[in-house]
């Protein structure tokens, strides 16, 4: 069992327990839970090292963004790490059970060809999302205005 796999994170208030790493990456690690005493409803929580010499913007950018086609942030809480001086912020989202890539990478192991219906729907809806996104946060961070 990972470290956190059936741990309960409190935080702001509210409770989760930690089902299992989803995902990974530089900055961070997502993992599925649900909310104790709720009504079984799936989370991401994605839990990232806060670093108090550079400025984390991921915050900032998921409560100002508000659209359906934009994973939703639901809540957030900082918590003491293990060591000294180490402090996480957990950010509680949406789950999405897939995502294009680990679709595609489900077809290419099984030897089929991507459905294109799911593909072309994933692709629309972040098409629809990307003047939210530009008009949301491109006043305040010049590198997500579009290039063409």
């Amino acid at each position: 069992m990972a470290s956190g796999e059936g741990e309960i994170w409190e935080g702001g208030g509210r409770s989760f327990r930690v089902e299992k790493v989803v995902g990974n990456g530089a900055f961070g690690i997502v993992w599925r839970a649900h909310e104790e005493n709720g009504n079984g409803e799936l989370y991401a929580i994605k839990r990232v090292l806060i670093d108090r010499r550079y400025h984390n913007r991921e915050l900032e950018m998921m409560k100002a963004l508000d659209h359906e086609c934009v994973i939703r942030l639901h809540h957030h809480f900082e918590k003491a790490g293990r060591k000294r001086d180490e402090t996480y912020l957990h950010l509680v989202m949406d789950f999405l059970p897939e995502t294009i890539r680990s679709a595609s990478l489900a077809c290419e192991h099984r030897r089929i060809r991507s459905p294109t219906k799911g593909s072309s729907l994933q692709m629309s809806q972040g098409a629809c999302a990307r003047p939210q996104v530009i008009e949301c946060l491109g006043s305040r961070y010049p590198a997500v205005h579009p290039k063409c």
